[in-house]
């Protein structure tokens, strides 16, 4: 009996020893990071003990799981399923499509250690395809507001034109030359063309006109390449627009045969450029000016003082330009076609006075007309013309009073002696003429008495 107990005893106190004995699990990940799991403390017994079993290769494999080891079979069969449930999640997510790149294995470790590092007695494992998509999610979630430049782009205004018109066969003029002025800090751009230099009749017009960057009107483009049609839908598009500033000058007839024609179209245009230079300032709160001046042509109007640039074939190459050879265009024509009312013999509704054949016709016809440009061939021409044949006429029919005085002064006399010598010469002129006459007729009777008395001598000898 004595030694049963005793037997008892020892597997008691082995037993005891086994369960009071302090377990500790060591997990390192691949950052050099290292947590560690204790149990739960007991007192050493004294007398005989039993050694603590080894970790076996279980205990270790459960330890790796993040799963607490107890030493009991129970714990084990539990991270057995445990391992199975987190190898079958992993299937799982396998065949989910995930956007980011695919992690290596070291990338995985970490993002697991670093998620079971809070609590390592109950670590909750996820897998790092879990983790990449939850991430992906939150970013595709929360997206980045937009930048300023789409912000204003998106702002811009873009007018297109309705249907109802033809299509516009040579497009719109591009703004590169203003867009390269914009990225150096020039925003506020106008730009001067004009209408009527060659005309026989009517005024000469110009215009300029200033676009903001995000106004872009469809079908802005040289004026002479749109039909009437889609010039007057532009210059409404352009001219009723708040935020395009723009201004036309005309100058007539009597100003063009004054100082040329190149000079009022000179004078027509810096005046354009000055009533758009106040509109602006009247405009804008800080006295915005015009910065840079875009003019068509080879030739700059003085007393500009803005910086200016002259552009050959700018109507067709320019987009502000373009827009101000369409004002310029379409007011022009309309007032033209209100002198065609008056002097509907010229056809002014048809050629705005430009020189075509049947114009050249009815000015030979009928003359020019008030509104004709006199210092223009054919009216320039004619008005010589007229001039001499005047002067002839009046040379013809009598002498005026600064010839006589001039023949008065050359000869040295007065005009009572020039009158007098004058009656005086036409009287011994017509006396003289009466003698002469007389004479001649004397003369013209002579020969023919002797030609009787010949002829009476000759029948009387033929009778003997």
């Amino acid at each position: 009996m004595t030694l049963r107990r005793a037997t008892r005893s020892q597997t008691a106190s082995t037993a005891a020893a086994a369960s009071v004995h302090t377990s500790t699990v060591s997990v390192s990940t691949s950052d050099g990071s290292t947590s560690t799991a204790r149990g739960r403390r007991g007192k050493a017994v004294k007398g005989n003990s039993v050694a603590p079993a080894p970790v076996t290769s279980r205990k270790r494999k459960a330890a790796e799981d993040g799963v607490e080891d107890n030493g009991t079979l129970a714990d084990l069969s539990k991270s057995r399923v445990s391992r199975k449930k987190k190898n079958a999640k992993e299937a799982a997510d396998a065949v989910e499509p995930v956007a980011s790149k695919p992690e290596t294995k070291k990338a995985k470790r970490s993002k697991t250690a670093d998620n079971s590092s809070s609590s390592i007695k109950k670590a909750k494992v996820t897998t790092s395809k879990k983790t990449t998509k939850k991430k992906v999610t939150s970013s595709a979630a929360v997206a980045p507001l937009p930048s300023p430049s789409s912000s204003s782009s998106s702002s811009s205004v873009t007018i297109a034109p309705p249907s109802s018109l033809a299509p516009f066969k040579f497009g719109t003029v591009s703004r590169a030359l203003e867009e390269e002025l914009h990225s150096q800090g020039v925003k506020v751009i106008v730009g001067v063309d004009e209408a009527g230099r060659g005309p026989l009749a009517g005024p000469v017009v110009a215009a300029a006109v200033y676009i903001p960057p995000d106004v872009h009107i469809e079908g802005i483009n040289d004026s002479k390449q749109l039909d009437e049609a889609q010039r007057e839908w532009l210059y409404e598009c352009i001219t009723s627009h708040k935020d395009i500033v723009w201004s036309v000058v005309a100058l007539d007839h009597l100003e063009i045969d004054r100082i040329n024609i190149l000079e009022a179209t000179m004078q027509a245009m810096r005046r354009a450029v000055e009533k758009v230079d106040a509109l602006l300032k009247s405009r804008s709160r800080n006295g915005q000016s015009i910065q840079h001046v875009l003019v068509d042509g080879n030739r700059l109007p003085k007393d500009i003082i803005q910086p200016a640039e002259a552009v050959v074939k700018g109507d067709g190459n320019v987009f502000s330009i373009a827009a101000a050879s369409i004002l310029a265009k379409v007011t022009r024509d309309r007032e033209m076609l209100e002198h065609d009312k008056s002097w509907p013999q010229y056809g002014f509704a048809q050629h705005k006075g430009y020189g075509v054949g049947s114009h050249m016709s009815a000015i030979h016809k009928h003359g020019p007309c008030p509104i004709h440009r006199m210092t223009f061939a054919p009216c320039k021409h004619m008005k010589e013309r007229d001039a001499k044949a005047l002067k002839a006429a009046m040379a013809a029919t009598s002498v005026t009073h600064a010839s006589i005085a001039r023949l008065e002064a050359s000869m040295g006399m007065t005009s009572a002696t020039f009158s007098a010598t004058t009656s005086s010469s036409s009287s011994l002129t017509s006396s003289t003429a009466s003698a002469t006459i007389e004479a001649k007729t004397v003369s013209v009777s002579t020969p023919s008495k002797k030609k009787q008395q010949q002829r009476s001598t000759s029948t009387s000898k033929r009778e003997r």
